[in-house]
């Protein structure tokens, strides 16, 4: 097998690989919320991994209580975003139900201030275990096929060429 063969091969191969990712799958996101007794342990400081069928955001919301003597009290939940919108609609003489997942969110955090030390940070984001990181706008890896294609490329090429 030449070098071009196996160049081709291995472009053909990426691309499969790329467009793998790129299908419907479905969402996963970390979940963890307040009456999970295991989350924030060292085992589990996560929470879970889970299936988000309705939704294409994960979310995070941290809670922060000011306590007596200035302590803090910070509470990390963790989970699907919630975009399942259901109703009822009448359709030949029955009431239906019917269900859409909306897009009420943009990506990126919003803090509301309750009162004076306490909070709520809103976080939302795409991609596979988004959730998991300190900052919202983590990537889900999708395009680390397309980076490793443009490598494959780039050596091929400087083998022929030097």
């Amino acid at each position: 097998m030449g070098v071009g063969t196996k160049f081709w091969l291995t472009v053909v191969g990426t691309a499969i690989c790329l467009v793998g990712s790129m299908t419907g799958e479905i969402l996963q996101c970390f979940q963890c919320n307040e009456a999970d007794q295991t989350c924030g342990s060292p085992q589990k400081p996560l929470g879970r991994i889970g299936e988000c069928p309705h939704s294409t955001m994960c979310s995070k919301t941290v809670l922060t209580m000011s306590l007596l003597e200035g302590h803090q009290w910070i509470k990390t939940m963790r989970g699907c975003a919630q975009q399942l919108n259901t109703t009822h609609v009448f359709v030949n003489k029955a009431w239906v139900e019917k269900s859409v997942v909306e897009e009420p969110y943009q990506e990126g955090c919003i803090e509301k201030k309750v009162n004076s030390g306490n909070s709520i940070l809103l976080c939302h984001c795409r991609g596979h275990l988004c959730n998991a990181a300190s900052s919202p706008m983590a990537t889900d890896g999708r395009l680390l096929p397309l980076i490793l294609l443009g490598f494959i490329w780039y050596w091929s090429y400087r083998k022929q060429h030097l």
